[in-house]
């Protein structure tokens, strides 16, 4: 437990440097690009106008899901979750061998890096739930006070986040095939969190699609969707909500331990 705290209490200390060196990161991505950061708007615009016109126009706009719900709309919530989710747990799995050489020459812990990653791309998560809203209200989907308890599920989607990254940043530097693993599992999860398709409405029995709603990404998409669409508290889902926070704070004590065992000897294993 003193491993948690320490990580807990080196975010919490160097979140302010986590966060300069996020938007250093994104300065010099875009930097020798004519339109520059601008890019953080027009990356998200431009994978919302291809999905908009695969599954909006291509595949029927009158589309509904339960509840009535457009699909485009349903599945524009889901997507920018997923969006932001997977590429945080692809990218930060590598952020400690990728910057290792770095935090070797300055003052600041390892157990950071993934949490760069997180602000790194909370810009293009913002810009691409503000612009799936939009749809949604175009579709007739209205604001209700059941869109305060966004602040839970981003809350609790940042804290599996980091702490399932600090597994993988871990292991993968001192696995590199884990890395190749991991994304091929990533491509897998997609079509087992419910992003595309309702698991709670398939012809699956009732078994298994209460066994995949254990998957922590289902949890958040399922979780954001009643948020905005189906007017839920998240505590009606008592049991999913607590199986949740169990395997966040699994993961953040396995992560912390390994973490802290290992990160001495990163620059060994590079």
């Amino acid at each position: 437990m003193q491993e948690v705290l320490l990580v807990i209490k080196e975010q919490m200390q160097f979140a302010g440097v986590a966060s300069r060196i996020a938007k250093y990161s994104n300065k010099a991505l875009y930097q020798s690009h004519l339109l520059g950061n601008l890019w953080q708007v027009l990356n998200p615009l431009i994978q919302l106008g291809v999905y908009y016109f695969a599954f909006g126009v291509a595949m029927g706009g009158n589309r509904t899901v339960q509840g009535g719900i457009p699909y485009i709309s349903w599945l524009m919530i889901g997507l920018s979750t997923w969006i932001f989710a997977s590429t945080i747990t692809k990218q930060a799995s590598s952020s400690v061998y990728s910057q290792v050489g770095m935090v070797s020459r300055m003052k600041f812990p390892l157990s950071i890096l993934p949490l760069v990653k997180i602000f790194s791309e909370l810009t293009n998560y913002f810009v691409f739930l503000a612009l799936s809203l939009v749809v949604s209200f175009v579709g007739g989907v209205s604001p209700s006070i059941y869109w305060i308890q966004f602040i839970y599920y981003l809350f609790a989607m940042l804290v599996f986040l980091y702490s399932f990254s600090l597994i993988n940043s871990t292991v993968a530097a001192l696995i590199r095939d884990y890395q190749i693993f991991l994304n091929s599992i990533m491509q897998v999860l997609m079509y087992l969190s419910g992003v595309m398709w309702d698991l709670s409405t398939r012809n699956l029995p009732p078994a298994v699609s209460k066994l995949l709603m254990l998957n922590p990404y289902a949890y958040l998409i399922t979780g954001f969707r009643n948020t905005f669409f189906y007017h839920r508290w998240f505590f009606e889902d008592r049991a999913q909500t607590i199986i949740f926070w169990l395997i966040t704070f699994f993961c953040l004590i396995v992560g912390s331990h390994i973490h802290i065992k290992f990160r001495s000897k990163f620059i060994d294993y590079m």
